[in-house]
């Protein structure tokens, strides 16, 4: 999904990737891994190469939903996975991977208001957000 928001957002075509005129997205997603390697406790801590081998293959597997074959879009998170929140959840993971949100936005207050969602905190309250990437409205109950 960050290759797609790069594409749409920041018109970023990365050459290795679907929008470059790759194949696949799997050289973009072994740099992912390794960032995402690379950042204390991002990863479970059973973690290792064969696991990442089998994330790998399993990705390059046109039969399976998660195809690096294929391009994915927001809607398809939310079809997918069932929830509307979970494109965000990605978006603020990539953030905390790469290092970097989308036009210098940090995210650091969405990931905090989102685990005490979460948590069962927010005190029955509701929240309301912009979609800063989109434009879109949301009102979530906390």
């Amino acid at each position: 999904m960050r290759v797609e928001d790069e594409y749409v957002f920041e018109q970023h075509t990365a050459v290795d990737s679907l929008y470059g005129g790759a194949e696949s997205g799997i050289a973009g997603f072994r740099k992912f891994l390794r960032q995402a390697a690379s950042r204390s406790g991002l990863l479970p801590p059973w973690w290792n190469a064969a696991k990442q081998k089998a994330c790998e293959e399993l990705g390059m597997d046109r039969a399976e939903w998660p195809d690096l074959h294929c391009a994915v879009e927001k809607s398809d998170i939310i079809e997918h996975y069932g929830d509307q929140r979970f494109p965000m959840q990605l978006r603020m993971l990539a953030e905390a991977i790469i290092g970097r949100g989308f036009g210098g936005h940090d995210g650091t207050h969405m990931r905090k208001t989102m685990v005490t969602m979460e948590n069962g905190g927010g005190g029955g309250g509701v929240m309301s957000a912009v979609d800063l990437l989109t434009g879109n409205f949301s009102t979530l109950s906390t």
